[in-house]
């Protein structure tokens, strides 16, 4: 199928996030007097679950943000200042723009083939300054990050906004590209487009889920998509 959008997720679909955020927190950590592994992994656990929490529409961004400093600090009896702790955390994340191996040259080919819009769950000034410092930018076509809208994914609205956005593109000739099976492909069920799920660890496929495309990089997909082009 030829797609008139593609649909990107951000983080481990474009960028290494996991690379970028292990810099900011071990800074940010350091810089609250709480390094270590233990205060790392501690952090990663409260982060995870405010973040299903947000998913689930429990909490809003702003929680978030404040939540899981105010639940690290008490893992560790401490009643520091989670707002300061944020401040500092999200200034450090903003500055990480580390895409992944294949990453642009990918983008720079989609965007031949269809209008790009780039499409996340995330902080809005943290994605900004990344996508801002990022190698991608000449090549989308707009950028909707759930922040700014309200709601995160798999909220359909989300979708349904960067293809207005992107001059008011049906799903039905969209495609949805992410690795998270929970927010990216539900989302693009619910908003009723096509799903090409990034499966870098080869996890096993859940059932009921809208699959269209299974890969491991984003830099597999603009040579699969000119191959099932019609016509190509």
């Amino acid at each position: 199928m030829r797609y008139a959008a593609i649909l990107l997720d951000a983080d481990e679909t474009l960028f290494d996030f996991r690379a970028g955020e292990a810099i900011a927190l071990r800074e940010t950590l350091r810089a609250i007097d709480l390094s270590g592994e233990e205060a790392e992994a501690a952090y990663r656990r409260c982060n995870e679950a405010c973040w299903r929490a947000l998913e689930r529409g429990e909490i809003n961004q702003a929680q978030l943000r404040i939540r899981r400093f105010a639940d690290l600090f008490r893992c560790f009896g401490r009643t520091d200042d989670p707002a300061l702790a944020d401040r500092i955390y999200v200034d450090l994340l903003s500055r990480q723009a580390i895409a992944l191996p294949g990453a642009p040259e990918a983008v720079k080919a989609l965007s031949r083939l269809a209008k790009l819009a780039l499409v996340t769950n995330g902080i809005s000034v943290v994605q900004r300054g990344r996508i801002g410092r990022s190698p991608f930018v000449p090549y989308l076509d707009a950028v909707v990050i759930s922040e700014e809208l309200g709601c995160a994914k798999p909220n359909p609205r989300i979708i349904h906004e960067a293809l207005a956005q992107l001059g008011g593109i049906s799903p039905t000739a969209a495609l949805m590209v992410g690795d998270s099976l929970k927010s990216d492909i539900e989302c693009a069920r619910n908003a009723g487009c096509d799903a090409c799920w990034i499966n870098g660890k080869r996890v096993p496929r859940e059932s009921g889920l809208p699959i269209r495309y299974e890969i491991q990089s984003i830099a597999e997909l603009p040579e699969l998509l000119r191959e099932n082009a019609p016509g190509e």
